[in-house]
């Protein structure tokens, strides 16, 4: 199969993750019209159980750089992989190294953890700019630096790789406007600044710094409720909107009272 036919099962996959099961089969062959190999391929992939289905998300919505964390071990020579194969991929040299969140043990270690994936993952994006699944990957470690940022205090950092997630999603969403995964990231990080203007603003009690994070909330806000009427939302997605609405709440009786 082709990249841009795995591409296209990636979206189809990720998009039907979020139906409700009973409308997936229409869906999908609304989708695959014309195209039964990639049909075959994402029927596989949402076969099974609702945990086999809760996986195949998380593989797909996360940074392949996490994915495959795992695979390699920090204390092998350079190029000891090389040769092995990984899915469709074969490894033929090694450019660099990082490790996830999970495996670090201090927030500078995951930071510097996060920058160095991104580093791989922009040098990749040079041999194959128009490539959305790495702009993909870029765009999500972004997003896991800003969270790590915002949990270490660094509020102003946070906000600063959190535009940074949303101006790779843009990148995407230029080219394919409905690259669900795109959005829904641009939703995340518009909470993540949300949050972090609340956090200076409470801080500083600057009205400008609520404004913005008001301005943010809503946006963020706007972005699930329309997955929501368009029947897309994640399992997760009612709690978030509930989170959001209390923020804006509380945001707008302190701009009132002030």
């Amino acid at each position: 199969m082709k990249t841009e036919d795995w591409q296209k099962v990636n979206e189809i996959v990720l998009d039907a993750l979020e139906l409700n099961a009973a409308r997936r089969p229409e869906f999908i062959e609304n989708c695959c019209i014309d195209a039964p190999d990639i049909r075959r391929e994402v029927e596989s992939l949402l076969a099974g159980e609702p945990e086999a289905e809760a996986e195949a998300e998380d593989f797909f919505g996360a940074p392949a750089v996490i994915n495959y964390a795992g695979f390699f071990n920090q204390d092998e020579e350079p190029d000891a992989l090389a040769g092995q194969e990984i899915g469709n991929y074969r490894i033929i040299r090694e450019i660099g190294r990082a490790v996830t969140l999970d495996m670090a043990d201090k927030t500078k270690e995951a930071l510097e953890s996060f920058a160095s994936a991104i580093e791989i993952s922009e040098q990749l994006k040079k041999e194959d700019p128009n490539n959305v699944v790495i702009v993909y990957d870029i765009a999500g470690s972004y997003f896991q630096m800003g969270e790590t940022q915002y949990g270490a205090g660094d509020y102003q950092s946070a906000l600063a790789i959190a535009q940074k997630a949303m101006d790779n999603c843009r990148e995407i969403l230029e080219k394919n406007p409905a690259h669900t995964q795109s959005i829904r990231v641009t939703a995340r990080s518009q909470h993540l600044k949300g949050k972090s203007y609340a956090a200076l603003a409470e801080k500083s009690s600057g009205s400008e710094l609520w404004q913005k994070s008001l301005e943010n909330y809503r946006a963020s806000l706007e972005i699930y409720n329309k997955f929501r009427a368009e029947g897309k939302s994640a399992g997760y997605d009612n709690k978030t909107i509930a989170d959001l609405e209390k923020e804006i709440g509380k945001i707008e009786n302190k701009i009132v009272k002030r």
